[in-house]
């Protein structure tokens, strides 16, 4: 039979095609964790262990020479590098990114355990080439991270940390420590804020701070190891949280920096004795969070609570009285109190510098009176006063400032 005549117009019209949403993938997919990410894993923890155990084995066993021992862990490292690099440049062969990343991890632990054994456990090389080795291979996690993602991140991390403690951290040179341990922080911070990864930077800041508090236990603090250990909290309190951007979880990791620089910051004040250098660093820290803070309204809250952590500090003075003690509490009532008060008279002020300049002044008099007040007996105590009446200004230019801009 003939087919049906068209009707007209029937081709002009486009054809009706029922809309189906796209199917949605489990976020939890057994068979894809189990049956190709989880053996990808496992095969690069395989090649890290065997690398370790090709070290461990050829010096127990006496194959080789100890040159070649080491040189076999450092072949075995770099070619798993490499392969990682290759595997990288020939997606189309490999065609998941995790294989690299699997290598690359394999290749960084190797490395890591070879000048571990080599140096630490072993003796082969010194410990301070083991810690330069150390270090260098920190550095190359560091870059690496850009280019393979997780795993280098990962080992940077941990590795670059754990280093000094693998080759005797307690004993090393604390200068050289805190500067290693200040580029390591640097690195890895800034390498989670460029790579998206805030965990990243929050466990680099936690765990250079860690390693401040560690260091705050060595005996001996001299001069020059005061200096470094507080220019390198100086820095992980206030340079490096004020160089992340974005995020919701900046604000809270500035603060969180600030406050344990400033506690630690005080506590090498408290080891120091009150000397002049370890206040002076902590006066350091609060003009650079003032500093820093003079754009950036979010760090005016830091500011705050380092201010509240110099004020009890101040209560614990030891030493005798002396024309230094008069400067420091200036120091802290210009920078501490002082400063938002050109916040106010621009209009730029927050709840922080109206708070410095309120509760401040009066705090720091108590703290001041509390060293060198003699409450027992009805005398005159003319330093008290002078220094309270000073105080009373930074409060009284507030107001007279508050009320001419309304």
């Amino acid at each position: 039979p003939e087919p049906a005549a068209e009707p007209v117009g029937a081709s002009l019209e486009e054809p009706h095609h029922e809309e189906i949403a796209p199917e949605r993938k489990p976020r939890f997919d057994i068979e894809d964790i189990f049956g190709r990410k989880l053996p990808i894993w496992v095969g690069g923890i395989t090649l890290a262990i065997a690398g370790i155990l090709l070290v461990r084995y050829s010096i127990e066993a006496g194959l080789v020479t100890p040159p070649v021992r080491v040189a076999m862990a450092f072949v075995f490292g770099l070619g798993l590098l490499a392969g990682a690099e290759f595997a990288y440049r020939k997606a189309e062969l490999v065609n998941d990114p995790r294989i690299c990343q699997a290598l690359a991890g394999a290749g960084l632990a190797t490395l890591y355990a070879g000048f571990y054994l080599a140096g630490t456990q072993y003796g082969l090389i010194g410990q301070t080439f083991a810690f330069l080795g150390l270090a260098a291979v920190t550095a190359a996690a560091i870059a690496l991270s850009f280019r393979f993602g997780l795993p280098s991140a990962i080992l940077g991390l941990v590795g670059g940390f754990a280093a000094p403690l693998l080759v005797g951290g307690e004993e090393a040179n604390l200068p050289l420590l805190t500067i290693y341990l200040g580029l390591v922080t640097a690195g890895l911070s800034q390498a989670g804020e460029r790579q998206g990864r805030p965990w990243l930077s929050m466990a680099a800041l936690a765990a250079g701070l860690g390693w401040g508090l560690l260091l705050l236990m060595s005996e001996d603090l001299g001069t020059v190891e005061i200096l470094a250990l507080g220019l390198y909290l100086l820095v992980l309190g206030a340079v490096l949280p004020s160089l992340l951007m974005g995020g919701s979880y900046v604000r809270p990791v500035r603060l969180a920096s600030a406050f344990l620089a400033s506690l630690q910051l005080a506590l090498l004040v408290d080891r120091a004795g009150d000397g002049l250098l370890a206040w002076g660093l902590y006066l350091l820290m609060g003009a650079a969070l003032a500093a820093l803070a003079w754009k950036r309204a979010e760090l005016r809250e830091a500011s705050t609570v380092a201010m509240v952590i110099a004020v009890g500090l101040l209560t614990q003075w030891d030493p005798a009285i002396t024309p230094a003690f008069y400067a420091i509490v200036a120091a802290i009532a210009v920078i501490f109190m002082a400063l938002p008060l050109v916040h106010l008279k621009q209009g730029t002020d927050t709840l922080a510098d109206r708070a410095q300049i309120a509760g401040g002044p009066l705090a720091l008099a108590v703290a001041v009176y509390a060293v060198i007040g003699e409450p027992v007996g009805d005398t005159v105590e003319l330093a008290p006063a002078l220094c309270s009446a000073m105080l009373f200004l930074i409060p009284a230019a507030g107001s007279w400032i508050a009320r001419s801009l309304e």
